[in-house]
């Protein structure tokens, strides 16, 4: 987080997050990544420490990797101008 307003606002998107996982009974999961695609992002399993693709409102799943040390260690730095 940037600052104190950032912070304050990354908190409410994670309730608002759990809530909505709650309503659609999937199991609790904490995103750390955003997409292009603005309803998806990457997020870890509590359960289970999967990381996985999730489509915001909806039941579906891509998983991605076993566990976060396997998933950083399939990504590719790329650099942009």
């Amino acid at each position: 987080m940037w600052n104190e307003d950032d912070f304050k606002m990354l908190q409410e998107n994670m309730i608002a997050h759990f809530i909505m996982q709650k309503r659609l009974n999937k199991p609790a999961s904490m995103f750390i990544a955003s997409c292009s695609d603005e309803m998806q992002v990457i997020s870890i399993v509590n359960e289970t420490g999967e990381v996985q693709l999730e489509t915001l409102g909806k039941k579906q799943e891509a998983i991605l990797a076993p566990s976060l040390d396997v998933f950083l260690m399939q990504l590719t730095p790329v650099v942009s101008h």
